[in-house]
């Protein structure tokens, strides 16, 4: 299997030349994460020859599986562990996706880049209505995610299997709905900022977190 020495000594080069990644375990993150987060991660295949590298980006409240990535690596995405040769040439791509990722620095900005059709292993954002509507909150459109909000909470509080997803739509719409039928800006500046901290020290980010403004509190003058 692939061990943290190896993804170590790989990575070396990498973070000597981007004073902007932190890497911890499989994963390299850019630095600081505000409401964008992005990232490569480096992990284990089927065999000890190989690992699967992959570029992500995420948005920092969301509580979906749901993330937008792509190969890096040779081939889809394969780094092999005794081809030295191979070794820089999967560093260059990496660093070719920060380049890719470091100007996503602003939720529009993220929004716009997962959005794109056929860019990833996944759908695009709007193909995840929390997602969207978690984004659609942060970015203050209170009257497009009201109805949507309506409608996925009628759908998944009558309608939905009892799974994993379902219990994130149902908890979504639970909580977002009250707040956007009465208009209780605080109210959802609160859940957004409870929904990024659950994101945040889920995954033991805090030391390169910085809390920001959303665009919801900047358009309505709430800090």
């Amino acid at each position: 299997m692939t061990t943290q020495r190896q993804i170590k000594r790989f990575v070396a080069p990498l973070l000597q030349r981007n004073p902007d990644v932190m890497y911890r375990t499989y994963w390299l993150y850019m630095k600081p994460i505000r409401h964008v987060v992005r990232l490569v991660t480096i992990q284990g295949s089927s065999s000890a020859d190989y690992a699967l590298v992959d570029a992500s980006v995420d948005f920092s409240f969301n509580l979906s599986p749901a993330a937008w990535g792509w190969p890096v690596g040779r081939g889809e995405g394969l780094l092999v562990w005794d081809d030295p040769a191979i070794h820089p040439v999967v560093r260059e791509r990496i660093e070719d996706a920060f380049d890719r990722m470091r100007p996503l620095t602003t939720l529009e900005a993220f929004e716009e880049f997962a959005s794109q059709p056929r860019a990833f292993y996944t759908s695009g954002l709007d193909a995840y209505r929390d997602c969207q509507l978690r984004v659609d909150i942060a970015l203050g459109r209170l009257d497009k995610a009201l109805v949507e909000c309506r409608e996925l909470h009628r759908l998944y509080t009558e309608h939905a299997p009892d799974n994993d997803y379902s219990r994130i739509f149902q908890r979504l719409t639970s909580a977002a709905l009250p707040l956007l039928e009465t208009k209780d800006i605080g109210g959802l500046v609160d859940l957004l900022k409870q929904w990024q901290n659950h994101y945040i020290t889920g995954r033991k980010l805090e030391a390169i977190f910085e809390q920001t403004p959303f665009p919801l509190e900047t358009m309505t003058g709430r800090r």
